[in-house]
């Protein structure tokens, strides 16, 4: 009888804890190869190991296994669930997000864009380009005030002279 089969399940599980995360040397691991050498996995852990590999379907005996492991856990969403909460989705002053007057700089660029769409030509030189970048909203009261009339298309060049900071532009 070999020192490995006298040891109890508990000795076992002692000595696996104790060494677990530590590195082996090279000797060790051929020790512990050497015991494993001459056993065998059982008849039916040999059809297991086939049938997984195969992609042999579940039998109705472990379908009920995993079907009783599952009961009672939440499930998620369907697709379906998913659409009528996008569809249901509240936007805009009725929102708990909404901020009003409280809006940032960004935020009211961005809804500006959304309300009005891409400027495309400019209300004072009249140029007209589709690059998002020559062409801006620039606020006329400089208060940045929820107002669709309190905004206007202007190219790039024209805004950085309404705003005054193209005082070297103008001379």
């Amino acid at each position: 009888m070999s020192v490995r089969m006298a040891m109890s399940e508990e000795t076992k599980r002692k000595i696996s804890l104790a060494n677990s995360g530590k590195v082996r040397t090279a000797e060790t691991k051929n020790k512990l190869r050497q015991i494993g050498l001459g056993k065998k996995h059982s008849e039916e852990t040999k059809k297991k190991m086939r049938n997984s590999r195969l992609g042999v379907k579940l039998s109705q005996e472990t379908k009920e296994k995993i079907s009783l492991a599952h009961r009672g856990k939440k499930k998620g969403p369907t697709p379906e669930d998913v659409k009528e909460r996008i569809r249901n989705k509240i936007n805009g002053d009725k929102s708990p997000h909404w901020k009003a007057s409280r809006v940032g700089y960004r935020g009211i660029h961005l809804w500006i864009e959304r309300t009005l769409g891409r400027p495309k030509k400019c209300s004072h030189c009249q140029k007209i380009s589709d690059d998002s970048r020559e062409m801006q909203w620039a606020n006329k009261s400089g208060r940045y005030l929820r107002d669709v009339s309190d905004w206007i298309r202007l190219c790039r060049k024209c805004h950085v002279i309404m705003d005054g900071r193209g005082k070297k532009l103008i001379k």
